[in-house]
């Protein structure tokens, strides 16, 4: 690719094909403006793709996805540039089985929002008022906080704002909140706070600091806007949204990389690529950077183009937490042993503190982990392998500095990092075949992949292997909270690094909110 005629002076270029940028890119596309995706890798999705081994097909990005029902916020996102029936969102009815072994607790937790509340009232009747209190309370303040996104000029976000005065209030008290202090005053009980924090705040997240914001938005969207999983998996919907793009007259650069913006005053000028014919220019009215915000801090923006204030806000934030999982295709179907569920997680074997958790994550020791995630994706999507097989997962928290020491000053992985993975490949089988109670599970396995930071890194570039975005951290989520707007007149940010940050409808939102400030400003 060379810089001709056809492929310069576009309206927008969108740098990342992963969630955000591909709903970026279709909004604007769809409109009628030229508009370039760049993406680094041979494909889109960023990290919501299928890994493929043989009959097998295993979902790295998707446990389930919100608000994907008919009439939700991503049919109303979707349906503006392609057919939304083209995608199948299945319905799930349950959220998780959760066994607690510490407190003996064991149910299948609904996800119609009344069900679960009711639940949670058979197990911790002393705290059925407190229970149904503080979910009529802070329904309100999620719905509050929904609506809001979807107002995209400031001032009418203030007049929002005030219309609601009182559950404002309790909006902008959550911000600065943490998951342990919104429980306090409704509930009393340190097991009903645990299980109600833990039934969220799942990997490796603690109550004590975890943002009470982001905790009610994974915690009652799942409940009262419907979750779901994509049937094909994640990748099959970012092939989908590939697909719509090129349809709509998008430019798609694949295995092109975005080197460096070329500044003049506060305006993006130009954005230096790099592909398998080696560097040109791509120009455009308007820039949206889906991609890592570290990344745009630290590589595309040219030294003291950004503001230092502005950069520090970037570069002092720590990424949230990655994630090693380990896939399994089976030749068995695990409905026939007694597993109907989707997802089960197992809490409680052993001590839940933050030392214990860091110590396992650092050492890669994770024998004393208290929480297993545990997901059973064929019984709730057939196409991933084939009638009588399974595919199930194991799911953990790391982090890339525990996985460091096996890259060479190259990039390169050691020798040794084979070696580790099939260690823990070992261990983990082990650990299932405990956890599922069944004994020969070693031997109905037919493929195994094992996913790493290392692996995410790959596939995403996100620093650290990040699936959130920053750390969740209540003194640093809202504090110095970058937005979509950057100091360059001309270039807005999207996806998990920007607010509100993480998941996969919250990533569609921010996609979706910088295209159509894009075109605000394209339409003067």
């Amino acid at each position: 690719m060379k810089n001709t005629d056809n492929h310069d002076n576009f309206d927008v270029i969108v740098i990342g094909a992963g969630v955000s940028g591909l709903i970026a890119a279709n909004v604007l596309a769809k409109r009628g403006f030229k508009t370039a995706l760049v993406e680094k890798n041979d494909h889109v999705g960023g990290c919501c793709v299928n890994i493929k081994r043989g009959e097998f097909t295993f979902d790295a990005g998707v446990h389930f996805i919100n608000s994907a029902g008919k009439e939700g916020p991503l049919d109303k996102i979707l349906s503006e540039f392609m057919n939304f029936e083209d995608i199948r969102f299945i319905p799930l009815k349950e959220f998780v089985h959760w066994i607690d072994l510490k407190n003996d607790i064991d149910f299948v937790i609904p996800m119609e929002f009344n069900e679960y509340v009711d639940e949670l009232t058979k197990f911790f009747p002393d705290e059925e008022t407190g229970i149904r209190d503080f979910f009529i309370e802070y329904e309100k303040v999620v719905r509050l906080l929904l609506d809001m996104m979807t107002v995209e000029k400031p001032s009418q976000q203030i007049s929002f704002l005030l219309k609601k005065i009182k559950t404002t209030m309790k909006f902008l008290k959550t911000t600065k909140s943490s998951v342990k202090q919104i429980h306090e005053g409704y509930i009393n009980n340190e097991v009903t706070k645990e299980t109600l924090s833990y039934l969220v705040t799942s990997l490796a997240m603690f109550p004590e600091d975890f943002t009470a914001l982001v905790y009610l938005l994974m915690e009652m969207t799942i409940r009262f806007a419907g979750t779901y999983y994509i049937k094909g998996g994640g990748g099959f919907l970012t092939k989908k949204l590939g697909d719509a793009f090129l349809k709509n007259k998008g430019h798609l650069f694949l295995n092109t990389e975005a080197i460096s913006f070329e500044i003049e005053e506060k305006y993006i000028k130009a954005l230096k690529i790099r592909d398998i014919n080696g560097e040109s220019i791509l120009n455009a009215k308007e820039y949206i950077i889906a991609c890592d915000a570290n990344r745009f801090a630290t590589k595309l923006c040219p030294k003291d183009s950004l503001p230092e204030k502005y950069k520090n806000k970037i570069l002092s934030k720590k990424p949230s937490n990655s994630s090693i999982t380990l896939f399994l295709g089976l030749d068995i179907e695990l409905k026939d042993y007694g597993f109907n569920e989707y997802e089960i997680w197992i809490y409680g074997r052993h001590p839940n503190t933050r030392e214990n958790v860091e110590k396992c994550v650092s050492e890669r020791d994770f024998s004393n982990m208290p929480l297993e995630i545990i997901s059973i994706y064929s019984n709730i999507d057939k196409t991933c392998c084939p009638p009588g097989k399974s595919v199930l997962s194991i799911t953990y928290p790391s982090h890339y500095e525990a996985w460091s020491e096996y890259l060479e000053s190259n990039g390169d992985r050691l020798e040794d990092y084979k070696k580790e993975k099939e260690r823990l490949t070992n261990f983990f089988i082990d650990i299932l075949s405990k956890s599922l109670k069944i004994d020969d599970l070693k031997e109905h396995i037919e493929v195994v992949e094992f996913v790493t930071p290392l692996t995410i890194i790959q596939t995403t570039y996100n620093l650290g292997g990040s699936h959130l975005g920053w750390e969740t951290k209540v003194e640093s989520y809202m504090k110095n909270r970058i937005n979509l707007k950057t100091p360059f007149k001309n270039g807005r940010l999207a996806g998990q690094w920007v607010f509100p940050g993480g998941g996969i409808t919250s990533v569609t939102m921010s996609g979706y909110v910088a295209a159509r400030n894009t075109i605000r400003v394209l339409e003067k």
